[in-house]
Formats: C-alpha cells, sequence, structure tokens
C-alpha cells in the first residue's frame, strides 16, 4: 500500500472512488462534513486496524460511471435530485411509521427506541425542509449560474450554501446518536421481523445521508464557490 493515499484528504478519496464512502461509514470514519482531514488522521477515530481498512479501500475500483468530478453543476443538481432527494422523500415517511410501531411495542424492554425515534422524527423534519430549500431556492440558481448568467445574487447564494451546510452537521450529530444508541444498528436477541427491519433502514439512511452530504459539502459546494469567486 502506497502511503500517498494517507496523504490524501478523505473528502478527495470518496470522490474519487464512491465505493469507499461504504469502508469509511463502517468504521467510523467522517468523510462528509470532516471530509477535509487527511487518511492518516482520520484512523485515529476508528477502533478498527489501520491495516485492515488500507487493504478494503485498495480492493476497490472505481467506475467510469460512478465518478461525478467532472459533472457540471446542472449534472450534480440533477444527480443528487434524482438519487438522494428521490430516496429520502421515499424512505423518510416508511421508516417513521415503522419505527413508531417498534419503538410502541419493544420500548418498555428497550428504552432507547425512544431517544432513537425523537432523534429520527427531528432528522426527518431537518431533512424534509432541507430537500425544500435546495429544490426551491438553490438547485434552480446553481443551472442559472452553469449558463454563466450574471445577474445572480452571488451574497444571497453564499447564505444559502451557508445555511445547507449547517443543516449537514446537525443531521449528521443526529445520525452519530442513533448509532451510538443502537449500538451500531445492533439487533438485540428478542428482535421481531419489523425491529430488524428499521435497524437495516437505519442503517441504509445513515450510508446514503452521509454520501449525500459528502456530495455537497466536498463536490457540489466547492465548485459553486469556485464560479463565485
Amino acid at each position: 500500500m502506497s502511503n500517498d493515499i494517507l496523504e490524501r484528504f478523505v473528502g478527495d478519496i470518496v470522490l474519487e472512488n464512491p465505493k469507499t464512502a461504504n469502508v469509511f461509514t463502517r468504521h467510523g470514519i467522517d468523510f462528509c462534513c470532516g471530509g477535509q482531514r487527511k487518511l492518516s488522521e482520520a484512523l485515529y477515530d476508528t477502533k478498527s486496524l489501520p491495516e485492515n481498512i488500507l487493504a478494503e479501500i485498495e480492493s476497490l475500483k472505481a467506475t467510469e460511471e460512478e465518478t461525478l468530478q467532472d459533472s457540471t453543476l446542472t449534472q450534480l443538481v440533477n444527480y443528487i435530485d434524482k438519487n438522494h432527494h428521490k430516496y429520502l422523500k421515499q424512505k423518510l415517511p416508511e421508516i417513521s411509521a415503522l419505527l413508531k410501531r417498534v419503538r410502541d411495542v419493544h420500548g418498555d424492554n428497550h428504552p432507547e427506541l425512544f431517544d432513537i425515534y425523537d432523534n429520527f422524527i427531528t432528522l426527518k423534519e431537518e431533512l424534509t425542509a432541507h430537500i425544500r430549500k435546495e429544490e426551491k431556492d438553490i438547485f434552480p440558481l446553481l443551472k442559472e449560474l452553469d449558463k454563466d448568467k450574471k445577474a445572480l445574487d452571488n451574497a444571497k447564494l453564499g447564505r444559502i450554501i451557508k445555511e445547507i451546510e449547517s443543516d449537514h452537521q446537525r443531521a449528521g450529530k443526529l445520525l452519530k446518536s442513533n448509532k451510538k444508541l443502537s449500538h451500531d444498528y445492533t439487533q438485540p436477541k428478542d428482535a421481531c421481523t419489523s425491529y430488524r427491519l428499521v435497524y437495516k433502514f437505519l442503517k441504509e439512511l445513515e450510508q446514503e445521508t452521509l454520501l449525500h452530504i459528502h456530495l455537497e459539502n466536498n463536490l457540489l459546494h466547492p465548485k459553486v464557490k469556485a464560479r463565485l469567486s
């Protein structure tokens, strides 16, 4: 394994090969809001053996269609909308109903479910507002920027991006809290099918949302800032 990868930023590694996002999530390494750290530093955050993580990364090969670095702003926002926004619109209500049912049935024996549910509802409300803000206020502006429009309110666009990144910070904290409360989505011995399924969905939600945040923080927003500078 070359030492070069250890000196690269975690976010850049995921940009080059999105498959590495699952490796970092599995080992508790923040690649979205914490993407501007070198991998050598990020490895201190994990209890896993660094050599195992490096071996997993080395084994992954990026495919051409997974590489988004050369995308235009319009292509990127369309990709985020089609993949990540569509996923959240479908899954958030589904998880909400299932988690409430599991909490009501199993909460007496597993009181952490009440906190997990409360965190999820806060996350659901914030992500729903986040999607609305992006689709209504920012994505249309970015498509205009792609057309080299000169009349954009750059100050307004900068404020919105700052708000979006604050949203990302809060979402990351809620996801991290639920991961800890659920002991990394470990299913208890008395878990029914619904219990097992909702933990599977929560784990998937974490992975999808972290990748969503990563694409915006470490790829979309830097492209926008470069155009505005």
